[in-house]
């Protein structure tokens, strides 16, 4: 097999493989986040007292919205390493942001709408409608810490800090063509790494979740995913091979389970420190940055992993997924058991197929006609 190249419609298959991994991972964190999704599940202690999760990769699957993140910042950038795309003037900035419009809105749209009925009729979850709707439809919620992580669907907060990154996409290639890639991307982790500390070390975000937090997880303390996807997506382009597929995955494997570990000794046994925040995040992305171009560079056991029907499927219906699956999982009450997790994955599965062919395909098509390359995973 040969190492990754776009198929004839644009894709790269290993790339959507890769989503079909983020995807998997989120929605198991959401399904089984009582049991074994659940920090530190069947921890125990050795001899002094050094603590052991069994589990810690099961328990950090959350870290699927990094790998999201990442592929987001390799496939928008893509068309530009490779000189298809490029930033001359304020054409290209429509029509940059008319194919963004396209891929993100119709489906998110439909999918508020439909939050919004069933949450009037069975959920009540929203207290404001009035103030929360407009928020949501506008995305101003993105920069409100009451309404940051929204009441109909708890994982558009994600979606958020996409049309964000979105939004500024135009300007970081800008700043790239003059700073140079490398300048940008340690300016970015330098950045995430400062607002992470301001969030969790000065408690100037929300804390909404265990691990989420309102400026930490904004695009300033995200920036960081995105950039080293901009920079997979140039050393792609430009043939890097410095590092061996299997050493970057083995690499990649040891640099998450630390990060696991990190974030299971702070979740679990309640040391809050910044190691986890700050630490646990750049080990996840670096360590995704690896398998990223391992996966690029790929033409033995992990190709063949990543191309695989089922993976692909789920990785090209990834948004469908993503923004399917947290209404469906309230209708059992936010915890299939049993075999109901069963009918909970198969109605996922199922209505996520239907708005992606009745939905966020066809505004794909009209995406790709506001003009450029089709080179590149549909970001």
């Amino acid at each position: 097999m040969e190492a990754a190249t776009p198929t004839e419609s644009g894709r790269l298959d290993v790339v959507d493989g890769l989503r079909g991994v983020a995807i998997l991972m989120v929605i198991f964190r959401h399904t089984f986040f009582d049991g074994m999704a659940s920090p530190g599940w069947h921890a125990f202690f050795v001899a002094g007292g050094v603590p052991v999760f069994p589990f810690t990769h099961l328990s950090n699957t959350w870290m699927g919205v990094n790998l999201f993140f990442l592929d987001s910042g390799f496939v928008l950038y893509l068309p530009f390493a490779l000189g298809r795309r490029a930033i001359h003037g304020i054409g290209d900035v429509r029509a940059l942001y008319a194919r963004r419009a396209w891929r993100l809105l119709p489906l998110y749209y439909v999918m508020l709408a439909v939050c919004w009925v069933l949450d009037a009729a069975v959920l009540h979850h929203v207290r404001s409608p009035w103030v929360e709707i407009p928020a949501y439809a506008s995305f101003a919620f993105s920069v409100i810490s009451q309404l940051w992580q929204p009441r109909l669907n708890g994982a558009l907060w994600s979606i958020g800090v996409e049309v964000c990154f979105s939004l500024s996409f135009p300007f970081l290639v800008v700043l790239v063509q003059r700073v140079g890639m490398a300048r940008f991307v340690a300016a970015a982790c330098a950045m995430a790494l400062a607002t992470r500390y301001l969030a969790y070390a000065r408690h100037l975000g929300v804390q909404n979740t265990l691990t989420l937090n309102t400026l930490a997880d904004s695009l300033l303390g995200r920036i960081d995913n995105f950039a080293l996807g901009m920079a997979a997506a140039t050393l792609f382009a430009g043939g890097w091979r410095a590092v061996r597929p299997g050493v970057a995955v083995a690499a990649a494997f040891l640099l998450y389970t630390a990060s696991c570990w990190l974030w299971d000794t702070s979740l679990a046994l309640g040391e809050p420190g910044l190691s986890a925040p700050l630490g646990g995040y750049a080990l996840a992305n670096v360590a995704f940055f690896l398998l990223l171009m391992a996966a690029l560079r790929s033409r033995g056991w992990l190709q063949r992993l990543l191309v695989l029907a089922p993976l692909r499927a789920a990785g090209i219906g990834c948004y469908s997924l993503y923004l399917v699956h947290v209404p469906l999982l309230w209708l059992f009450h936010g915890n299939p058991g049993g075999p109901w997790v069963l009918v909970y994955w198969a109605l996922t599965g199922s209505l996520s197929y239907a708005t992606y062919r009745f939905i966020e395909k066809p505004g794909m098509r009209r995406g790709r006609a506001a003009g450029g390359t089709r080179l590149g995973v549909t970001a």
